[in-house]
């Protein structure tokens, strides 16, 4: 994920499984346009690795696994990635509590 293609949300969405607020964005993959997201885009909380989707007023929903297994396969690669890392991260800050 790439710090320089980030941003902040004008909405305040919050994580269906662990209620956090992720009213920031980032670009998984530097293919990805440098924009913020879209309705219907995928989205990964940070905090817990909920795969995630937008919603039409920008608040975020879970992604169905028919959603998932239609995006191109190098999406879903990225995906796959990204949430090792979240997993990792998550991980160690369990071990150091």
């Amino acid at each position: 994920m790439s710090l320089e293609r980030s941003g902040k949300l004008e909405s305040d969405p919050h994580c269906p499984e662990c209620n956090s607020l992720l009213s920031g964005y980032g670009n998984v993959s530097e293919k990805t346009p440098s924009r913020g997201p879209k309705p219907d885009d995928p989205a990964l909380c940070i905090y817990c690795g909920a795969i995630l989707v937008y919603t039409d007023t920008m608040q975020l929903r879970y992604m169905t696994m028919h959603e998932f297994n239609a995006m191109p396969q190098q999406m879903q690669y990225e995906i796959a990635i990204a949430l090792q890392q979240i997993n990792t991260r998550i991980e160690r800050q369990q071990r150091a509590n």
